[in-house]
């Protein structure tokens, strides 16, 4: 933590478009695993003496931080399931 922020792989802030064909649809979804699997790479190399320390130009410490993300992930897999309530 504490590297430059970087930009989302795809255009767009709250918006954007995904894939249609197949070949889009996999490509947006091993996209996604990857990024995924960085995070969690970042997320263990997170030493706990660590947690409580704000990243420089961050306003928030590493545990703060964590929490968010972790928020984050939770907020859209409740979107995800509603949206599927609503398909059948």
């Amino acid at each position: 933590m504490g590297e430059k922020k970087g930009a989302f792989y795809l255009k767009g802030s709250n918006w954007f478009t995904v894939g249609r064909s197949e070949r889009e649809w996999k490509r947006d979804v091993t996209m996604l695993q990857s990024h995924h699997k960085l995070l969690m790479e970042a997320v263990r190399s997170i030493k706990p003496s660590d947690l409580y320390k704000t990243p420089r130009g961050s306003t928030v410490n590493n545990a703060a931080i964590l929490r968010g993300i972790a928020s984050h992930d939770v907020y859209h897999a409740g979107q995800i399931q509603l949206i599927k309530r609503f398909i059948r």
